[in-house]
């Protein structure tokens, strides 16, 4: 599965917000970087949140922990087994740099988790 993961600086959960108005949206999940991360001026701030719009997919949305600049603000997730995560990280990373490897995430308990930037610029995040 593919859908867009959407970067925000403080502005995710009012986006999604807005966004589940406007296409249905529904069961609309929040994790906070307080849950998380130590620095205080992120506790408030959406770490992760995913929400299914029915029959037009899914949306994953966060506030970045850095500055977003143009072409940061979207990124691409890739969710599939993990011999077809492994098989494709091989092509992407061909030409592309890795931003974190792939590897079990504790917090989605142990998955395979990393994010690629292909050739073109694109961020991808496997999971």
């Amino acid at each position: 599965m593919i859908f867009p993961y959407l970067n925000f600086s403080g502005q995710c959960e009012e986006a999604l917000k807005l966004y589940e108005r406007a296409f249905g949206g529904h069961d609309l999940h929040l994790r906070r970087y307080g849950e998380y991360a130590p620095d205080p001026s992120l506790r408030d701030k959406v770490m992760h949140a995913e929400m299914d719009l029915g029959e037009s997919g899914r949306i994953a949305a966060a506030d970045a922990p850095y500055p977003v600049g143009e072409g940061a603000t979207v990124h691409i997730i890739y969710r599939a087994t993990e011999e077809k995560l492994r098989s494709a990280w091989a092509v992407l990373a061909e030409e592309g740099t890795v931003v974190s490897d792939l590897a079990p995430f504790e917090i989605e308990d142990n998955a395979l988790m990393g994010t690629i930037t292909d050739k073109f610029g694109f961020i991808w995040i496997f999971t």
